[in-house]
């Protein structure tokens, strides 16, 4: 083969190499904006029943997500999707409700809630129990929670550090047992979130006097790794306050709380980063470039590292979103109307 004919080959073989690697070549398809989902609704509802209010919402995919909450006639109540269908999850612990949802991956998942019995004696009244259950990717196991309260929030940094607390309580557990922790009596719990084993945060209520509402506080407690303190506090009659009171929520180590709008703790003061008309109920990002806030009358906020956007018109005002869980190519928004009554699962994608 003379040098002529040996470069055409040479040439040729190269032309079709290039063809052939390129129709073999698979192009991913971009991944949609957010802010430009498209967004499904499915109704949940228990047979036979008026009131289904699921509140709380924990996924490890898309075909893998569990709500909980509450139901008149199953009382607590779970439902889990599959990335076809929503169905209820069959829990056989004596609950009266479930109010929060935590895990670290499909097999090691964690609620929390609680059981009620009527007291006949004077003054007649309701007792409550804490409840905490989890999921080993088998089956739903009950864990012992004693002298405990209603149950209201569960967070962990790990799978030996999880912590949970409501009405006067907090639990601690450490990978083998749940222990009371002793804390002031006057406080109420109801949200806990860390960004590591020894930088976590409690909201509560302190009532100095129960006749006197001017003597009730929310307050802010932070752990440091060894004990649990104060760090902020304001009167629940005041209409200004300096950190979100509602809910607590981190973006990419950056601690967040939730209240009247989107509160930022930076260098160890909060910024108040958005304004809303109603309170805002929970905070998820799947990354520092992709965080959801939602909350009271159908509120839905998209964050995408600099801006916070509302997204409207998706549903009609009336909804109170109450948990929110985002991956990269999908979010799950769950939610209920204000009787309680019925429950939606927004889906965008």
């Amino acid at each position: 083969m003379n040098r002529l004919c040996r470069y055409y080959f040479i040439g040729m073989v190269a032309v079709l190499t290039l063809q052939f690697s390129c129709k073999d070549k698979i192009v991913a398809p971009p991944i949609k904006n957010p802010r430009e989902y498209t967004w499904t609704m499915d109704t949940i509802a228990y047979p036979g029943s008026y009131q289904t209010a699921m509140r709380s919402i924990y996924a490890t995919a898309p075909n893998n997500v569990y709500i909980v909450g509450h139901n008149d006639g199953a009382f607590g109540k779970m439902y889990r999707y599959d990335g076809k269908k929503w169905q209820p999850v069959d829990l056989a612990f004596g609950l009266s409700s479930l109010s929060s949802i935590y895990g670290f991956g499909q097999n090691n998942i964690w609620a929390v809630g609680h059981t009620s019995s009527y007291n006949p004696n004077p003054p007649p009244n309701f007792l409550f129990s804490s409840k905490i259950i989890q999921f080993d990717g088998v089956r739903w196991n009950e864990h012992s929670a004693n002298s405990g309260s209603m149950l209201q929030t569960v967070w962990g940094s790990s799978p030996n550090d999880i912590w949970a607390a409501g009405g006067g309580t907090l639990f601690h557990y450490d990978g083998l047992k749940w222990t009371k922790q002793q804390m002031d009596p006057r406080d109420g719990f109801y949200h806990i979130h860390g960004l590591s084993s020894n930088e976590i945060y409690l909201l509560g209520i302190r009532t100095l006097d129960s006749l006197n509402p001017w003597q009730e506080y929310h307050v802010l407690l932070r752990y440091n790794g060894f004990s649990w303190s104060v760090i902020d506090s304001v009167s629940v009659m005041s209409y200004s306050y300096p950190f979100g009171v509602a809910r607590l929520g981190s973006i990419s180590g950056t601690m967040y709380s939730l209240a009247d709008g989107v509160y930022s703790l930076r260098g160890g003061v909060w910024k108040q980063e958005l304004t809303t008309n109603s309170p805002l109920q929970c905070l998820y990002a799947s990354s520092s470039t992709n965080a959801f806030v939602v909350g009271q009358n159908s509120l839905i906020y998209h964050y995408d590292g600099q801006t916070w956007q509302q997204l409207m018109n998706i549903v009609d005002d009336g909804w109170w979103f109450t948990g929110v869980w985002n991956s990269e190519k999908e979010a799950f928004i769950v939610g209920y109307d204000a009787g309680g009554y019925k429950t939606i699962v927004l889906r965008g994608k």
